[in-house]
């Protein structure tokens, strides 16, 4: 009971408090307040304490922990904050007190406010520095690729690769790339690739969106994640003026889905290039020793064995030709092969046959390099071994290379190569060609 003295109440200092406690929070139990974050603390039961300022007045505030585990983002001291909440008075401290409900950044989104937050924890730890980057492999023997097997990403990807008719295997690990369950599904299905055998390079991916259909890809913990990554990672999300958290752990950031394919297929594409080049250059230094064959033998008449050299020589321009379309058409069909298996899957991403894993097989593309480089070279050079000795019986055997040693051809009038004393007349003209020059002469006797 409250005692009236002098015709007024009489209130205790706690009664007192609870009336303006009632008062206040009957007057003020919805308002929005803003001001900057200061004294911000923790307590060990996850409650939030700290002061709301400007530069006039000061009000204390409680954010309680069932309030405070729903903000996406971290209080911080200094931060510009718009609370909602009640007021009430709060006895032990004789002060008035700020109940808050919900926060968010003041002049920036709470989502944008989160995002900042995790690049700069990445960033301290290290995360996003480009010297722990690694290099993505020239030639993957299987990549896998994060992403919705019924969006857009995925066909974009699979549509440059079968173009360019990219020799490796692609597996697809499906998940949906937006939505409350999106980053882990994302992480999951990241981490069956780490599972899968012979994976060397992942790809995470999603075609464009807002800021919030693209924020999976800035969970933190994905980021993260694919900092982690056994094997390297290829973040492609969104269009090239979009940048998500997994752009800056990942090891390499492509602009957009069909980017990624043309960077990891792009190695093959110059390697088959440079075979092509070099077999037309090995074909080219073939033809250049035959020319030249050619040329020796036109210095002299030829006789039957020249004959022969020359057909020895027509028979090796041809084996060289068949080599050459052997390798060539070799070559067309292991990447043949591969091409067919691409376009198998690219068949077998029908929504209605979609599996949680899509594999394909192909051989090693660097393999198949080394092979056919091989084989080139070591044709080639047996090639060459031929012209070298044909040559070198063409000389040994070059009517020009015996007369220099002194002895000399002796042909009759009409052209017929003397051999025997019996096949001329005393008396008969007769041509002697000697090293250099030739001489007419006249037979004087015969033994």
């Amino acid at each position: 009971m409250v005692e009236i003295f002098r015709g007024l109440p009489v209130f205790s200092v706690s009664e007192l408090g609870s009336l303006l406690d009632r008062e206040l929070e009957r007057s003020f139990r919805d308002i929005w307040v803003e001001g900057e974050v200061s004294n911000f603390s923790v307590s060990p039961s996850g409650h939030c304490y700290f002061r709301m300022k400007d530069g006039e007045a000061v009000v204390r505030a409680a954010f309680f922990r069932q309030h405070a585990v729903r903000l996406p983002f971290n209080l911080e001291n200094g931060m510009a904050l718009l609370v909602r909440g009640r007021l009430g008075f709060y006895g032990k401290s004789g002060e008035l007190q700020l109940y808050v409900s919900h926060a968010e950044p003041y002049g920036i989104g709470a989502l944008q406010m989160a995002l900042e937050q995790a690049k700069k924890r990445l960033h301290a730890e290290g995360l996003t520095d480009p010297s722990r980057k690694r290099a993505i492999p020239r030639f993957p023997e299987r990549v896998g690729i994060v992403t919705s097997a019924e969006g857009a990403a995925i066909r974009d990807i699979i549509s440059v690769l079968e173009r360019r008719s990219a020799p490796f295997e692609v597996i697809v690990a499906h998940s949906p790339v937006q939505g409350g369950q999106a980053p882990a599904r994302l992480a999951a299905a990241m981490k069956s690739l780490f599972r899968t055998r012979g994976v060397e390079l992942i790809i995470l991916t999603r075609g464009g969106g807002s800021f919030e259909d693209l924020s999976a890809f800035n969970d933190e913990a994905l980021a993260r994640l694919a900092a982690a990554s056994p094997v390297p990672v290829i973040s492609a999300v969104g269009h090239e003026t979009d940048t998500v958290l997994t752009d800056l752990t990942a090891d390499l950031r492509a602009p957009t889905p069909s980017a990624a394919a043309e960077i990891i297929s792009q190695p093959a594409l110059e390697a088959r290039s440079r075979l092509a080049g070099m077999i037309g250059s090995a074909g080219a230094a073939v033809s250049a020793r035959l020319s030249l064959a050619r040329e020796k033998l036109l210095l002299f008449d030829p006789g039957r064995q020249g004959l022969s050299l020359f057909r020895e020589i027509d028979r090796l321009e041809e084996s060289r030709d068949r080599t050459l379309a052997l390798i060539s058409g070799k070559e067309e069909g292991r990447m043949g092969s591969a091409s067919a298996s691409l376009k198998l899957f690219a068949a077998q991403l029908h929504p209605s046959r979609l599996l949680d894993s899509l594999s394909g097989s192909s051989d090693k593309f660097y393999s198949l390099i080394s092979v056919l480089c091989d084989s080139a070279v070591r044709m080639t050079a047996a090639k060459e071994r031929f012209v070298d000795m044909s040559l070198s019986l063409i000389n040994e055997r070059n009517p020009l290379s015996i007369l220099s040693r002194g002895y000399s051809v002796i042909r009759n009038g009409a052209g017929k190569v003397i051999g025997d004393s019996s096949e001329v007349a005393e008396g008969e003209c007769l041509s002697v060609i000697l090293r250099r020059g030739r001489l007419k002469v006249s037979v004087d006797e015969k033994e």
